[in-house]
């Protein structure tokens, strides 16, 4: 049955080089969904890759067949899947509450007890995937969501389109790898040197640094590492360089400091893991949080 049987397309959310995202509404209930009528969804919509195109293939199979396998409060849920013969349609969890970070400069009032939540939230969905050998590799504020605007909404982590399941992609796993965003990427990944055995042993460390240069974005509203250019910034990336302004920093505790050393720790083996992250002191200290948020 095609999609539009099922689901009535509403407005435009986002649009993308490959992809766009469509609001929809289930047109009658689907149990195994636990979907009703009316409910609505979001629907993402992927243009087939012409048959040369192998790797853009390759990647939304990679993306669906990751989506389908998770399933965490966390992280944004995919329902079904559907395709004609030019599209894939991805049934999934409509979020909207919109961007983590854009919420932030919205209140204005902000906590380093808030920023610790957030970051347990983040570090749970990412030792999900990191359990289950899936890398994200492109963790950045963009892909780290809200439910909804309700006070408390859950964190929800969204975007696999470069995730690739570790254990299933050795071979591509070197070219793959070396993907990302500036500023949130690991020195490793941007290092020619690494070898392929070395990004295949450290992969998931690569999301633990990227944690790093989020949480420390939360707690002062800056980034660690800029540059006039995309090189200025990677050579500071490469060489760990970055500091503690005083004027960001006075009243961050230094646990803050600690942990954020030891996400964004140059040498991959130095860096914390998720379960290790979640053991730190920083973190394991969280309070009752507050519904500010």
């Amino acid at each position: 049955a095609s999609v539009h049987a099922h689901y009535a397309f509403g407005d435009t959310l986002g649009t993308g080089n490959f992809a766009k995202v469509i609001r929809a509404t289930c047109r009658c209930a689907t149990p195994h969904c636990r979907l009703a009528a009316g409910d609505t969804v979001a629907i993402k919509v992927v243009r087939k890759p012409l048959s040369r195109s192998a790797e853009r293939r390759d990647m939304i199979r990679a993306e669906v067949e990751i989506l389908r396998s998770v399933q965490h409060p966390n992280i944004v849920r995919l329902f079904e899947i559907f395709e004609s013969e030019v599209k894939v349609y991805l049934v999934m969890e409509e979020v909207t509450g919109g961007e983590l970070f854009d919420r932030i400069v919205q209140l204005g009032r902000y906590t380093e007890e808030d920023a610790r939540y957030f970051t347990f939230k983040l570090l749970n969905a990412v030792l999900y995937l990191h359990d289950r050998k899936i890398v994200h590799r492109d963790l950045k504020p963009e892909n780290i969501l809200l439910a909804s605007d309700a006070p408390g909404a859950e964190l929800k982590l969204t975007d696999f389109g470069l995730s690739r399941i570790v254990a299933l992609a050795p071979d591509g796993l070197r070219k793959t790898l070396r993907c990302g965003t500036p500023g949130y990427v690991a020195p490793e990944v941007l290092s020619r040197e690494t070898s392929r055995a070395a990004l295949s042993q450290y992969s998931t460390a690569c999301d633990l640094w990227s944690v790093g240069v989020v949480v420390y974005i939360l707690l002062s509203a800056s980034p660690p590492f800029f540059g006039q250019t995309d090189a200025e910034m990677n050579a500071r990336v490469r060489a760990g360089s970055y500091r503690f302004p005083h004027k960001y920093w006075e009243g961050i505790s230094s646990s803050a400091r600690d942990f954020l050393g030891r996400l964004l720790a140059v040498d991959p083996a130095r860096r914390m893991t998720a379960a290790e992250a979640l053991q730190h002191d920083w973190v394991v200290s969280i309070g009752v949080h507050t519904d500010d948020l």
